[in-house]
């Protein structure tokens, strides 16, 4: 298990957290969506900046941590560059490069 040695991984992970969640709480139909994600884990892999996020789904919402002790269903690896313009396509050609490549593993539907 990674161990980071300033505290800006574990802010980023409760941004997140805390984000992702308002977000999902918009939306009527989240709780349903949420319910069929029930108990995966998704890894995210920020390359270049050595951060490693973990994303749990319960039938309520998503947790954000920088540790799990659970194997994760999917691991999406990349820079934040590549992730972001994976995100926007129509600005990746601003964004991404030939070297902005982002990495899938595990189940497809879960990333």
């Amino acid at each position: 298990m990674r161990e980071y040695r300033t505290p800006l991984p574990g802010i980023l992970a409760a941004m997140l957290e805390s984000g992702v969640n308002r977000v999902l709480a918009l939306d009527h139909q989240s709780s349903q969506r949420l319910q069929r994600l029930d108990g995966r884990m998704l890894q995210l892999d920020l390359e270049g900046v050595g951060i490693t996020l973990y994303f749990a789904f319960t039938s309520q919402r998503v947790e954000v941590g920088t540790r799990s002790s659970f194997e994760p269903d999917t691991v999406i690896s990349g820079s934040p560059v590549a992730l972001f313009s994976m995100a926007a396509p129509e600005g990746a050609g601003q964004w991404g490069g030939p070297d902005s490549r982002v990495n899938i593993t595990g189940d497809a539907t879960l990333a």
